[in-house]
C-alpha cells in the first residue's frame, strides 16, 4: 500500500483547494480560518497565505484587525503577496484614509492597485497619493472607469505622478475648460506613460483629439475605450468626409482591443479605424444599424478574431426582422460549426438610455470557437402584454431553425407577476387572450431543434374554453437535451400537451414554478405519458404572497416536518415511496393500485411518464433524490 504524502500536492491544486474553501467567506472569516488552522503540510502554507492576502478588501469594521494582522501575525512573505487594496465605505470621523493606508504601505511594499468605492474616500486617497513620498508602483488608482468626477483634475495629477507604472488612464473632454485643457496636456505627454495598457476616453471626444491621442499612445497600449466620437470639427473642414481617403494616415499597430459607441457617421469611422488600428484583434462596438453602415460594420467585424456588437434599432412601425436575419446569416457564415452556441430572446429587457428610440437591441458575441446572439426587447409600457412591434413567434421559429443553437433562452414571454395577481383575484378571464401567444412562443422555441438545451422563463401555459392549442403538424424529430421552466405558471393539463409535442427529453427541470388546477386537492400531478425522460427535477418555490395557488401546501409537505407520498408511474413499473422531511421512509416498486389523491396529512406527488431514470424534488432546504434506472 502506497502512503499518500500531502506535501506532494502541486501548488496549483493546493491553490484551487483553498479557493474553494474561501468561496463565500468574508475577509474576517477567511483570515480567522486560515490563521487558526495549522496547515497539514508546509507546502500548503504559501498558497493559503497568498490567497488570503493577494486581493484585500477593507472597510472601517475590519481595517484595524487587518493592520494588526500584518504587523504581528503573519510573515513578510504573506504581506509581500498583497497586490490589490480596495477600500469600501467611509472611514471618517473615526480615522482618515491616510491612517489606514500608511501602515499598510509600510508592511505591504508590492501593492499595485489602490482603489476606493466611495467617491469621498477616493478623493482622500488621491490627496494622500499626491503628497506621499512612498516608493509606490501603482498600476491602477480608480475602481470604475472614469466618468464625470468632481475631482477630475486631482486624478490627473496623481495619474501623471505614477505615469511610469500606471496601466489604466481615464480621460474626459467635456465639462469645464480647465478639465478639457488639462486632459489635452496629459494627452500630449501620453508617451511618458510607459506602462500604459488601457486608455479610456469617457464623455464625447472630438475626432482630432482622439487622432492625436492614438498617435501619442505608447507601444504598451493594448486597449482603447471611447464613449462617443464628435466629428463636427471634421465635417466643417473636410469636404470629402462622406468618403475620405485614410490611406496616408499614421498607423497604430499596438492597440489590439477597441470598445466604442458610434452615434453618427458609423461607416466612415469604421473605415478610419480599419486603416488606423492595424493590429486590431478584438472589438466591442455599440451603434445604430443603418442601411448605409451595415455592410461596413459586417466587413469590420469579420476582420477581427473576436468581437462583441450591440446594434440599436430605431422604433419603427414593424420590427427590423430582415436586418436581424441578415446578421444571423453573417454570424453563421463565419462560425466554425455553422451553428450558433447560444440564442437568447428577452421580451422584457430592462435597459437605460436610448429606449425611447430603440426598443430592439441586438447583441452578437463572436470568438474563434463560439458565437452568441441575444435579442432584447424593451417594452415602453411595463404592464403591456401585446405590443405592435414585438417579435412574432413565427419569426422566432424561423430564426431558430436557421441558426440551430445549442442553447435557446426565451425570457419574459408573459408578465407573470401580473398573472399571479389576477389569479389570486379570481380574474383568470383577463389573461385568456394571451394563451395562444404563449403557446406559439413555446412551439417556436422547441419545435425541430437539433439536440438543443432550452430554457424558458416567465411563461404562462394555460388551457381554457377560449383557447386550446392545436397539435403541431410536424412531430419532434430530435431529442431535447434539456428543457427548463423557470418562474412560470403551468396548468396540469398543459403538461400533457407538452408531452405530446416532445417525445424525448434528456433533462426536464421545473424550477420555482406553479403547477395548478389539478382536480384533487393536496395533489401535485406531473403527467407526461408520451415522453421518455432521463432526469426530472422539481424545485418548489416559497411564494407565500400567492399562497392560494397551492405551492404553500407542497412546500409544507416537503418541509422537515411534512409528509407526502411519492408515486412515479412509467410504462414498465410503478414506484411508491412514503417520505418525511424529504427522507424516504419506505419504497416499493410494484404493479397494482396506487393512490390517486392526497389528504391534508399526506400530500401526494404523482409523476407519470413513459420512462424515467432519475427524479429529484427540492425545496429551499433539502433535496430528495430517487434513482429508478442505472444511467449509462
Amino acid at each position: 500500500m502506497v502512503c499518500f504524502n500531502p506535501n506532494d500536492i502541486p501548488y496549483e491544486i493546493a491553490s484551487c483547494i483553498f479557493k474553494c474553501a474561501l468561496e463565500g467567506l468574508s475577509y474576517r472569516e477567511a483570515k480567522d480560518n486560515l490563521l487558526r488552522f495549522q496547515l497539514v503540510c508546509k507546502s500548503w502554507r504559501k498558497p493559503a497565505q497568498q490567497l488570503l492576502f493577494k486581493d484585500v478588501q477593507l472597510s472601517f469594521a475590519n481595517s484595524t484587525s487587518f493592520i494588526q494582522c500584518i504587523q504581528h501575525n503573519v510573515p513578510q512573505q504573506a504581506t509581500s503577496a498583497v497586490k490589490s487594496l480596495l477600500l469600501v465605505g467611509n472611514f471618517l470621523p473615526a480615522c482618515t484614509v491616510a491612517d489606514v493606508v500608511k501602515p499598510i504601505f509600510k508592511h505591504c511594499p508590492n501593492i499595485e492597485e489602490l482603489r476606493a468605492v466611495n467617491i469621498d474616500v477616493e478623493r482622500q486617497l488621491w490627496n494622500y497619493l499626491m503628497l506621499t513620498d512612498e516608493p509606490l508602483k501603482l498600476t491602477k488608482i480608480v475602481e470604475n472607469e472614469m466618468e464625470d468626477r468632481i475631482y477630475y483634475s486631482l486624478y490627473l495629477t496623481v495619474a501623471y505622478k505614477f505615469k511610469t507604472h500606471l496601466h489604466q488612464l481615464c480621460l474626459q473632454f467635456d465639462g469645464s475648460d480647465d478639465s478639457y485643457h488639462a486632459s489635452l496636456l496629459v494627452g500630449d505627454q501620453l508617451q511618458k506613460f510607459s506602462s500604459l495598457k488601457h486608455l479610456s476616453i469617457h464623455t464625447l471626444c472630438p475626432f482630432k483629439v482622439m487622432e492625436t491621442l492614438l498617435d501619442h499612445c505608447p507601444e504598451t497600449t493594448k486597449k482603447l475605450t471611447i464613449n462617443a466620437i464628435d466629428v463636427r470639427d471634421l465635417v466643417e473642414t473636410r469636404q470629402s468626409w462622406s468618403d475620405p481617403d485614410f490611406s496616408a494616415i499614421t498607423r497604430n499597430d499596438s492597440i489590439q482591443e477597441l470598445n466604442c459607441f458610434l452615434l453618427i457617421f458609423t461607416s466612415t469611422l469604421l473605415k478610419y479605424f480599419g486603416h488606423k488600428l492595424s493590429g486590431l484583434k478584438k472589438m466591442d462596438l455599440r451603434t445604430f444599424d443603418t442601411n448605409e453602415a451595415r455592410s461596413q460594420i459586417m466587413r469590420f467585424c469579420s476582420s477581427a478574431e473576436n468581437y462583441k456588437l450591440t446594434l440599436l434599432f430605431r422604433r419603427i412601425p414593424v420590427m427590423p426582422e430582415a436586418s436581424i436575419q441578415e446578421w444571423v446569416r453573417h454570424v453563421l457564415d463565419h462560425s466554425k460549426e455553422r451553428r450558433i452556441e447560444r440564442f437568447c430572446l428577452d421580451l422584457d429587457f430592462i435597459s437605460g438610455a436610448m429606449v425611447a428610440i430603440s426598443p430592439w437591441i441586438l447583441q452578437i458575441s463572436k470568438t474563434i470557437e463560439t458565437s452568441e446572439v441575444v435579442i432584447n426587447y424593451v417594452k415602453m409600457n411595463k404592464l403591456a402584454e401585446l405590443v405592435s412591434d414585438e417579435m412574432e413567434p413565427t419569426y422566432l421559429g424561423r430564426l431558430l431553425y436557421q441558426c440551430k443553437p445549442k442553447l435557446i433562452q426565451v425570457k419574459g414571454v408573459d408578465n407573470i407577476e401580473q398573472h399571479r395577481r389576477w389569479m389570486k383575484e379570481g380574474r383568470s378571464d383577463l389573461f385568456a387572450y394571451s394563451g395562444e401567444r404563449s403557446w406559439r412562443f413555446f412551439d417556436a422555441a422547441t419545435n425541430q431543434q437539433e439536440y438543443a438545451e432550452i430554457e424558458i422563463s416567465d411563461i404562462h401555459l394555460s388551457l381554457s374554453d377560449v383557447f386550446y392549442p392545436p397539435m403541431q403538424v410536424l412531430a419532434q424529430t430530435y431529442p431535447i437535451l434539456r428543457l427548463q421552466f423557470y418562474n412560470s405558471i403551468l396548468h396540469s393539463e398543459s403538461l400533457t400537451l407538452i408531452s405530446q409535442r416532445l417525445p424525448i427529453i434528456g433533462e426536464l427541470a421545473i424550477d420555482k414554478c406553479h403547477i395548478i388546477k389539478h382536480a384533487h386537492p393536496f395533489t401535485l400531478k406531473i403527467s407526461l405519458p408520451a415522453t421518455e425522460i432521463d432526469s426530472l427535477s422539481l424545485d418548489v418555490a416559497a411564494l407565500d404572497l400567492y399562497s392560494d395557488l397551492s405551492n404553500t401546501q407542497l412546500l409544507k409537505a416537503t418541509s422537515e416536518s411534512g409528509h407526502y407520498t411519492l408515486v412515479i408511474e412509467t410504462e414498465t413499473k410503478t414506484y411508491v415511496s412514503y417520505v418525511q422531511g424529504n427522507k424516504k421512509l419506505s419504497s416499493d416498486s410494484r404493479c397494482g393500485s396506487i393512490p390517486v389523491q392526497g389528504t391534508k396529512d399526506l400530500y401526494l406527488v404523482w409523476i407519470e411518464c413513459k420512462s424515467l431514470k432519475q427524479f429529484a424534488l427540492s425545496n429551499d432546504a433539502r433535496t430528495l433524490f430517487v434513482q429508478l434506472e442505472a444511467s449509462k
